[in-house]
């Protein structure tokens, strides 16, 4: 009868096991990644050994992408949003004519 205790420990002890299985196979997802990465681009160098005219290259492209991206996305979602106001009051036009004529 007064076990219980005994099974919620249990329990919280195979919530914490899972727990690390889950953070085990999540570091090695992002280890795994990482050598994808750096075997992929071999001419990926350390920071540190970049000269600084490199560096500001690197830089200067990693920004240049960044606007390219935060561009693509603006573009895409304005259109989505005109083309979704636009069916929205299409719908709106002929919901109204609908109601309009059935008096």
């Amino acid at each position: 009868m007064g076990s219980g205790f005994a099974f919620d420990e249990i329990r919280k002890l195979q919530y914490t096991l899972a727990l690390k299985k889950i953070y085990r196979n999540r570091y090695k997802d992002m280890r795994e990644a990482v050598s994808k990465i750096n075997s992929k681009y071999s001419s990926f160098k350390d920071k540190s050994n970049l000269t600084s005219e490199e560096l500001a290259m690197y830089k200067k492209k990693i920004r240049a992408r960044i606007i390219y991206n935060r561009q693509k996305t603006f573009i895409k979602s304005f259109l989505i949003t005109i083309l979704l106001t636009g069916a929205i009051g299409f719908i709106s036009v002929i919901l109204f004519n609908y109601f309009l004529s059935s008096f």
